[in-house]
């Protein structure tokens, strides 16, 4: 049976989400070069403490890394509220996982189940290569 039997039925129902609540990491990286780039200036990771070589070979910027005390308020609070599995996803973590990690391993020494998305996806790929 086709998943939608009557594909112009106008009362189908959406599934409900998957999550409860969302909470915002004041975290950011950024990637620095773009690999289509027909001019690219070349750029010198070690000269710039901000700057690290990503997994796929991409130059990210670290631009705001995560408070880990903050961070480990937002999961008290989460905590406090009855959570106890969380799923974290950071942009850019499928090449740049570092921060992930950090939380990641702060959530599991609180006691979460903790899905991380560079760990359960970790063959995504840069826009550039689609």
């Amino acid at each position: 049976m086709p998943a939608r039997p009557d594909i112009f039925d106008l009362t189908v129902t959406k599934l409900s989400y998957l999550y409860e609540t969302v909470v915002e990491i004041d975290e950011r990286v950024t990637i620095e070069t773009f690999l289509m780039d027909p001019d690219p200036k070349p750029i010198d990771v070690d000269a710039d403490a901000d700057l690290v070589r990503g997994s796929t070979g991409e130059i990210i910027r670290i631009l705001q890394k995560p408070n880990m005390v903050d961070v480990g308020a937002q999961l008290d609070e989460l905590w406090f509220q009855g959570f106890r599995s969380i799923a974290l996803a950071l942009v850019h973590s499928y090449t740049f996982s570092e921060h992930e990690n950090m939380i990641a391993t702060l959530a599991r020494k609180k006691g979460f189940s903790v899905s991380v998305s560079h760990e359960l996806q970790p063959t995504v790929r840069p826009s550039h290569f689609y």
